[in-house]
Order: C-alpha cells, then structure tokens, then sequence
C-alpha cells in the first residue's frame, strides 16, 4: 500500500529537482535595483534518489548514503561553473554529506557568494573533484510587458522574499488591480523567471501580462527569505507570510486596494482565507484543495489513491483501519510517530514508510500538520466577504471534489451568489492535460506532462463576469 504521504513526498522529489535548476538563462539577468535583502546563492541542478540498482552499479552499497545523480545542469549557476554534469554522482559537498531533500535548498541557499566549493562526485564509476566559487541568484529582468521588482516583508521578525510585476507604462499616480499567489505545500521557490513553462508562472503570467501587478512571497528559509529551514516551518508560520505579504500589496501605491485577487492552489486554499481576514480584497480563486477536516480528507483520499493504484478492496479495507488509527492519534490527538508504535508495533512498518525522513511527514515538520488538522476551516471562511471562485479538476487524484462542492454551497449559503464552482476538464492537481485520475496518478512525478491551459481561461473569464 503506498501512503498519501509517499504521493506528496514523490510530488515533493520533481519539485525540489526542478526549482534547484534555472531552466533558462536567457530569463535572468543582473539588476541594479536597489534591494534591501541580500541575494542568496544558487546550485543549478536538477537532483533525483539513486536506485538499487544505480547504487550498486556505482558500487555505493553502504556508503555515501545521501548521494544523488544530478539529471540537469543549468548553464549560469554554480554547478556549471564548477564543471558538474548531468549523470554525475554528487557524493559530499564541502567534505559534507548531503542533507535531505528538504533542507537542501535551505543549505545552499546559507552558503556565501563568492566563497570557495568542493564537489566529490563520481563520473562514469571514477571519483572525481571539482572545486570552485558559490554564484548568487539571478534576477529576472524587466521585458515590454512588466517590471520585476525583488522586495520583502517582514513576518514574525524575519524578512521574507517578494517578487512583483508591475505593468510596464504605468504612470505616477496610476493604480492597477493586483494578484497574491498562494502556493501549494511543496517547498519550492517563487523565484522563477515567469516564462518558464510549470503551471504555477503560468498562471501567475496570465494575470502579469493583463496589466495586474502581481506578488509571490518566498517560503521561510526558501531563495532569499530568512529563517528557515523551510521544512521546519508550521502552517501558522507560513500563512503569515501570506497575511504580510497582502497587507503589503494592498498599501502599494500602484495598487487599486478594491481589485484585489488573491489566488490560493492547494494547501494554499487553505491559507488563502487567513489572510484574507486581515485584508478585505475582491476575490478570492482557490482550487485543489480542502474544505472538511484535514483528518476526513486525509482518510478519503488514501482509500482513494490506493484503490486507483489498483489495491484490492478487501486488502485495502484492512489497510484502511490501520491508516484511521493512525491519522487518529497522529493529527487529532498529536502523537508523535514513536508514540504509536509503542500502541502498536505491527504499525511500524506503515509508519517508518509515511514519516520519513525523521521529524517530518510529507514533507513538513509534526508541528505544520498539527495546526492543519486543527483548524476549522468553515469558521475560516466564515469570515472571507469576497466574490469566490472554486474550482476542481476532473482528472484530480490528490484532491477531492466534495470539498469543492461544500464551500461552494458553504459560502452560497452564507451570501448567495458570492461563490462559483467550476470543474476543469483534462486537468489534474498540477494542472496538466490527461484524460482521468488514474492517467495522473500513473504520470505523477515522472517527466513529460504538458500544462493544460484551460484554468487561465476560466479565471479570466469569470474575472470579467463578476467585473
């Protein structure tokens, strides 16, 4: 039986792989914009587990535990410099062993510009060394469509990472309507060119080229933000951010504070009304997401996703009552992982397999999922006075309709005709183009998928609709 922490963690590998890599150089360029949070430096690889069969063939049994093969190299960044490529076996940095894919982004990002590296690497079985300088962050530049503006906010005393587009032309005293983008769960940076072509700068582009200004804020300890490491952050911690962030957007001088959209993608349809409760804003997008306690979806879409990876049922039904007993203790009554197994020890083996590795679970620490599971979402949204779009897509293995359905009635009920429920054809959680669940599931974490357009046209047009 495979966890719905063990999808998340697979999502979690892609993500980190491809937001250590700048994919383009073309798209980034030195600024003399006056900044003033300090640029952090940046490797420039794409990074993926080695199997047991590449462990052995590099003949790895039982050492350099932490060893990655390095699947991409950006040209401009520190790995390039040093001569890295792709198909290497980075071994240890500085004489270090790697950290775990949720603190090496954080690690890097502490290293100081200009400072001398060593690689240990393996190419083609023989050991190798490289050494170099650590390179800084790029900066997008401005383009005939938009300014990019590197910016911060200070959330719980530590600053944090804003990137903002402002329509090119505009002039003194002009105001325009605005974007907040809400990320997802995965720790992976904002500081990416919006050209490239992953859904989330796609859809952030969309509103950037519509003469929006729009504003990503960095997650704790991710890019430039302090704080950190990124994986050590809880929910509260994190919405904060967000709070700060739209607080800041709304104060802008070039902002119309009435034409505020704020965008919330899977966990951050979660955090969307949070902030919103601090910042009254026009409308507020979220899809992928949950509405019911974090407890019931966790428990719904384990069933779910085991069942379309094609477990039997009556396996699967005793799974189920092992994964319940579990959730229950873990998320409602906030046990930590070694607690429940001194319950039961037969759970160990499902425990080690979705908390792993030690203080987390998928991804994020105890504490992050504590606070999840603790709020009551409903009395959240209680308070958000904004027109709402939600919506779902019907390829979703990740998210559940219901939840979408039930805000939409929730909210309707509360305000008629506040809330707008719209299910995207051919579009999954990452928002890319296959025909069913099962065709995302299958595809989920592996190369090739191509982004389904069809969410910017719906935005867009209910955007128009509700004026």
């Amino acid at each position: 039986m495979k966890t719905f922490g063990q999808w998340v963690i697979e999502r979690g590998h892609r993500t980190l792989a491809f937001f250590l890599l700048a994919l383009m150089a073309s798209v980034y360029a030195t600024s003399s914009w006056a900044d003033e949070l300090p640029r952090k430096t940046q490797l420039g690889v794409g990074i993926a587990p080695l199997n047991a069969d590449e462990r052995r063939a590099a003949k790895l049994e039982g050492v350099h535990p932490s060893a990655l093969k390095i699947t991409a190299v950006s040209p401009i960044f520190t790995a390039a410099k040093a001569g890295i490529k792709s198909g290497d076996i980075l071994l240890t940095i500085n004489g270090e062993s790697l950290r775990p894919s949720g603190e090496m982004q954080f690690w890097v990002s502490q290293q100081k510009p200009g400072a001398k590296v060593t690689f240990q690497l393996l190419r083609d079985g023989n050991p190798l060394t490289l050494e170099s300088t650590w390179l800084e962050r790029l900066r997008e530049p401005d383009n005939a469509q938009y300014k990019v503006r590197y910016e911060s906010v200070t959330s719980r005393g530590a600053r944090m990472r804003t990137i903002v587009t402002i329509p090119a032309g505009m002039k003194a005293g002009e105001r325009a309507p605005a974007l907040l983008f809400i990320p997802g769960v995965s720790l992976g940076t904002q500081d990416i060119a919006l050209s490239n072509p992953d859904a989330y700068s796609q859809i952030v582009m969309s509103f950037a080229t519509r003469g929006y200004v729009t504003m990503r804020v960095e997650k704790p300890g991710l890019g430039d933000s302090e704080d950190g490491p990124a994986v050590k952050s809880d929910f509260l911690s994190e919405a904060d951010i967000y709070t700060q962030g739209l607080k800041a957007l709304a104060a802008r001088a070039d902002v119309d504070p009435k034409q505020i959209v704020v965008f919330g993608h899977s966990m951050g349809g979660l955090w969307a009304p949070l902030a919103v409760e601090q910042t009254p804003v026009k409308a507020v997008i979220v899809g992928g997401t949950v509405f019911r306690s974090w407890y019931e979806y966790v428990i719904e879409n384990t069933r779910r996703q085991s069942a379309l990876a094609g477990e039997a049922l009556d396996e699967l039904d005793s799974e189920m009552r092992k994964v319940a007993f579990i959730q229950q203790r873990y998320l409602n009554e906030r046990m930590m992982p070694e607690q429940i197994v001194a319950l039961d020890p037969l759970l160990k083996p499902l425990i080690e397999a979705d908390f792993t590795p030690a203080g987390t679970h998928m991804g994020r620490s105890h504490t992050f999922w504590h606070q999840v599971a603790a709020e009551n979402l409903p009395a959240r949204w209680k308070k958000v006075d904004a027109k709402t779009l939600v919506f779902w897509g019907a390829s979703e293995f990740v998210a559940s309709e219901v939840d979408h359905t039930l805000l939409t009635h929730y909210l309707n009920a509360l305000r008629p005709n506040s809330a707008t429920y719209l299910k995207l054809p051919n579009s999954d959680h990452g928002f890319n183009d296959v025909d069913s669940p099962k065709a995302s599931q299958e595809m989920w974490g592996k190369p090739g998928s191509k982004f389904n357009p069809n969410v910017l046209d719906a935005v867009h047009d209910w955007l128009k609709r509700i004026g």
